[in-house]
């Protein structure tokens, strides 16, 4: 028997064991370890803050799941690896500390906030991790009165948090986008950005561009960015922009290591820190596992070039972007809608 650690439970991990349950690989003994028993799913927080979405709808049951595809769940998180001895340390959620040994361990653990410097007075808090979002957006839009949002980031994520919000808040509502960039999802084309923009305009968002936003506010949402886990920096694992792996999402130089999602540098080409990579690569990871297991060599995983990006505008619309190519209204949102709940219709909710 092959033990296998799967250390976090993004996107990738919980596809490998949505697939472990219903195709159950028995030379592997899988163990999930996750400092939550639920893993929101990044893909509708949008929603969930505009009102669309149950707080249930977009959290998968760890645990639940984990049991589904006969796995072991710790509730904890990886404070160190010794990838000589094969061996995890962690500290449990009651505050304990456990060595854990491994014969295969894979990282999908996603990344860590940007520390943001400069940024108004107000309440500060960092998209990741999404259930403490959903937490404080919960006790902000209870309050009662006029309420004052920053969002700083202008990249997709922050343009589609500060375009829910607007329709959640509405009236009650002032909300300011704020990037020190000079335009808005600057690596993204001029289609979308200009639909975009108009959006924003719209839905009466004040766009302050090489600034850190509003001056005085009650809450700050901050989707800057991310970068790896501090843990994990310590390793000597990763690289700036994460853990190089090969096509194959193994480690060159750690041959019993595995890395997918936004904490995976995949070496061959950049890849945007996308989920739609961490879905993509999740059926290469397990069947990987597998292979690796039985010592049968391991498939690449082969990114797409380009994919179909669904952009919420807060209300029941959305953009479409395909190679440049662009649409918006609601189809789009419905076809966006679609996605995400059959994406979450492979697990268990919380």
């Amino acid at each position: 028997m092959t033990d296998v650690i799967l250390i976090g439970g993004g996107h990738s991990h919980a596809l490998v064991l949505a697939q472990q349950a219903r195709n159950p690989a028995q030379r592997l003994r899988l163990t999930l370890i996750d400092p939550f028993r639920r893993a929101t799913y990044s893909g509708m927080v949008p929603g969930y803050l505009a009102g669309h979405y149950a707080r249930r709808d977009l959290q998968i049951d760890l645990a639940r799941l984990a049991a589904r595809a006969q796995a072991s769940f710790v509730q904890g998180h990886v404070s160190a690896i010794d990838p000589v001895a094969k061996r995890l340390s962690l500290i449990l959620a009651d505050g304990s500390r456990q060595q854990l040994p491994y014969d295969i361990a894979a990282f999908d653990i996603g990344q860590d906030h940007r520390p943001v410097g400069g940024m108004p007075p107000g309440d500060l808090r960092p998209v990741k991790p999404f259930d403490a979002l959903c937490d404080a957006w919960d006790a902000f839009v209870s309050r009662p009165g006029p309420r004052r949002l920053c969002v700083l980031g202008a990249g997709a994520a922050g343009c589609e948090l500060a375009l829910a919000a607007a329709h959640r808040l509405g009236r009650h509502g002032q909300i300011s986008l704020a990037d020190r960039a000079d335009r808005i999802v600057p690596t993204h084309g001029k289609a979308l950005r200009h639909k975009l923009e108009h959006a924003l305009s719209r839905a009466g968002i004040k766009l302050c561009l090489g600034s850190t936003g509003m001056d005085d506010v009650d809450l700050v949402i901050a989707a800057t960015g991310g970068r790896p886990h501090a843990w994990l920096r310590r390793s000597g694992l990763c690289g700036p922009d994460g853990i190089p792996v090969m096509p194959t999402l193994l480690l060159r130089d750690h041959p019993d290591l595995f890395a997918s999602g936004d904490c995976a540098d995949f070496t061959q080409r950049p890849l945007a820190k996308a989920g739609v990579y961490a879905v993509r690569q999740a059926p290469i990871l397990a069947e990987n596992l597998r292979r690796h297991a039985m010592g049968r060599p391991l498939r690449p995983y082969r990114p797409q070039h380009d994919h179909l990006k669904l952009l919420s505008l807060g209300d029941h619309r959305a953009i479409a972007d395909w190679h440049g190519l662009t649409a918006s209204g609601r189809l789009p949102w419905l076809l966006k809608d679609h996605i995400d709940r059959a994406f979450m219709a492979q697990f268990p909710t919380a």
